[in-house]
């Protein structure tokens, strides 16, 4: 599958060095970047993409506050129908949202370019957050959107992922928490290119 994603979701606080090792997952193949601060509210946004390669700039989505889209030069946006309201009318990135169940899935006002469906997996960034089951269901009747599993998702877990339909994988805990975000990517990057040859 040649559209099959593997994102990589940024660590909700600050991390060391975190310009040098999303420049490396660029460099290693990843597509996709989810810059998500949800504990850093003043994180210095002109830094980051400052320390990232011009040429990969599109490949970052931003989560949350809309007018963030101005301190840097994003290819994405992900939030909720309510907060991609406020783009302006000239914003031409990707959009996606989250779906935590699948009546969301049935009631979306409109398609994204992809959707991040969770927990799927026993989350590894936040313990107690448990796995939905019914996700690793994908009705018929939704097979044909592009739907991206996060929540949990390892080493051990994605062919189940990739099995279950979902045409990508997102990534948080198993890679911030790896000590080796690198390795941690590569390896989930192989099982996912394996099971799509």
């Amino acid at each position: 599958m040649s559209d099959f994603k593997v994102i990589v979701i940024s660590p909700p606080s600050e991390f060391p060095h975190e310009s040098s090792w999303v420049n490396l997952l660029f460099e290693n193949g990843l597509k996709y970047y989810h810059l998500r601060k949800k504990e850093c509210p003043d994180f210095d946004i002109a830094a980051f993409f400052a320390g990232i390669d011009k040429h990969f700039h599109h490949r970052i989505a931003l989560h949350g506050n809309p007018l963030w889209l101005s301190k840097g030069d994003f290819g994405g946006f992900h939030g909720s129908l309510d907060d991609q309201k406020q783009l302006t009318p000239d914003f031409s990135g990707r959009l996606s949202s989250n779906l935590k169940n699948w009546k969301q899935a049935d009631d979306r006002e409109r398609d994204m370019d992809y959707y991040l469906v969770s927990p799927v997996f026993d989350s590894i960034s936040k313990p107690g957050y448990r796995a939905n089951n019914d996700l690793l269901h994908i009705p018929h009747s939704l097979r044909h959107l592009p739907l991206v599993a996060l929540g949990g998702v390892n080493a051990l877990n994605t062919k189940l992922a990739l099995h279950s339909g979902y045409q990508g994988v997102a990534l948080l805990g198993t890679i911030w928490n790896s000590g080796d975000p690198l390795g941690a990517f590569l390896d989930i990057q192989q099982i996912s290119v394996g099971s799509h040859a």
